[in-house]
């Protein structure tokens, strides 16, 4: 078993590639299960500073790319009750403070804003590595994760059934995995 090391990662600016990551969301669905979706059509910068360190993230997804493997449920997720997509297409992040807590490990603190509502994220964010692509381009990978109350972005959508059991959890979980090209 090896040791974990600290990952050295060159100062820059870092596009996401979207081929190679992905942007998903899990929400709890009848008290039982995990109903988990993901968006295709995201694009994003990382920034690292000198000592090699997070310094920066910032994203953008189109919520009409929201990818659940139901049509009509993607449908109802672009409604006014969930996404509004219509009147506001797109969501962002940007970073606001990150702060290290470990090798490779940040606590990264952001403004996220969906459904035309900002409020703080917070999001555990690990950098998992870094390598040279086949054109010899240095790419870096991040993971974070974070959970959210919809209800903070007027995602009020609730139905509850017989015996009390809700159709959807409170909070959702945000997973992000992306790799990111050296600019």
């Amino acid at each position: 078993m090896s040791t974990p090391t600290k990952v050295a990662v060159e100062p820059g600016t870092y596009k996401i590639d979207p081929v190679h990551s992905q942007v998903a969301f899990e929400i709890e669905h009848l008290g039982i299960a995990t109903f988990r979706g993901r968006f295709r059509s995201f694009d994003g910068l990382l920034r690292f500073g000198e000592d090699g360190r997070l310094e920066a993230a910032e994203g953008e997804i189109d919520v009409r790319s929201v990818d659940v493997q139901d049509e009509m449920l993607s449908q109802h997720l672009l409604s006014d009750e969930f996404f509004a997509a219509e009147k506001f297409p797109t969501a962002r992040f940007r970073s606001t403070a990150i702060e290290p807590v470990g090798d490779d490990r940040y606590r990264v603190r952001g403004d996220f804003e969906l459904k035309g509502r900002t409020n703080e994220v917070v999001l555990d964010a690990r950098v998992k590595g870094v390598a040279r692509d086949l054109q010899g381009k240095l790419r870096v990978s991040v993971a974070a994760e974070g959970q959210i109350d919809r209800h903070a972005w007027g995602i009020d959508w609730d139905h509850t059934l017989e015996g009390g059991v809700k159709v959807i959890g409170d909070k959702v979980r945000l997973l992000i995995e992306i790799e990111a090209q050296r600019q």
